[in-house]
């Protein structure tokens, strides 16, 4: 039972850092209907950027925000202003171009850091929390907290403020909006860095967690996939990102960790039959 119990947290804390690093995925595409396949590109900008820092100065990577946040917005600006220029067959054209982005920002992260695998020892700065019996990594409790923080407020924006009724009405009829005076170009281009943001800062707990190489753009973008595309809400998203979690843990657990891959791409291909037959639809 123990052994249950150990993996059932380790899947809840996992999942709970999927929802931060989806998080920023879900919310371009549902206020743009922009598939963004760089957004792994963005997290890994934020994981490299604290482990240079750390590495080679021994900057706690909680500081790394402080050139994540800026960089990361001009990044997204650059990247996506093309972007938002399709008018028609949005998400297919959005996946094609941001998919040619994300293999420029592997190239590129490969070009400044080398291919080799990177981590962190974030015992050095981060203590671990007693819960009870258990144990947890103090950048698991980080993480986890940072998750549901960022959905706390984005649910209280999203559903009790004007920005939140804005961002609701673009998603929901974009042409009905722009007649209601709402300016459609400068709420994307908001989201986008908002999104990017997010990214970059979720993207400093990665090598903490884990390894990190350039190769794992196009892994996170997939997690990032799976958690947002069923669902159109914050709730949907942490539900979702919980169950990804804790499937995970549990397989890993049982089966072992070469069943991992195998896993997420069975999940992924899982969701896309489901998007596309609308049996998700309105949840």
């Amino acid at each position: 039972m123990d052994y249950f119990l150990n993996s059932l947290l380790s899947g809840i804390l996992t999942g709970l850092f999927y929802c931060l690093i989806s998080y920023g995925f879900s919310l371009t595409y549902r206020v743009s209907h922009i598939i963004n396949f760089a957004h792994g590109g963005f997290v890994l900008t934020g994981a490299y950027i604290s482990w240079f820092l750390w590495i080679n100065y021994r900057i706690n990577p909680l500081y790394a925000i402080t050139p994540i946040l800026p960089l990361n917005s001009i990044l997204a600006l650059l990247l996506f202003i093309p972007a938002l220029k399709f008018k028609t067959h949005r998400e297919t054209l959005s996946l094609i171009f941001t998919l040619g982005m994300a293999l420029l920002m592997q190239g590129i992260i490969i070009l400044i850091f080398g291919a080799d695998y990177r981590v962190m020892d974030p015992s050095q700065f981060l203590n671990p929390i007693e819960i009870g019996q258990f144990t947890v990594p103090g950048e698991r409790a980080l993480a986890s907290s940072a998750s549901i923080i960022i959905l706390m407020l984005s649910f209280l924006i999203y559903k009790f403020t004007y920005t939140g009724k804005v961002l609701r009405a673009v998603s929901m009829d974009r042409m009905g909006a722009q007649f209601s005076g709402v300016n459609i170009l400068s709420i994307e281009m908001s989201v986008f860095v908002i999104s990017a943001g997010v990214a970059g800062c979720s993207g400093i707990l990665v090598p903490m967690l884990h390894y990190i190489n350039p190769h794992m753009v196009i892994e996170l973008t997939v997690l990032s996939l799976i958690v947002s595309l069923p669902v159109e809400s914050d709730e949907g998203l942490f539900l979702t990102g919980l169950l990804l979690g804790i499937s995970q843990a549990l397989i890993i657990s049982y089966l072992g960790i070469q069943w991992r891959e195998l896993f997420i791409y069975s999940a992924l291909l899982f969701i896309i039959i489901l998007k596309t037959r609308g049996l998700w639809r309105g949840f």
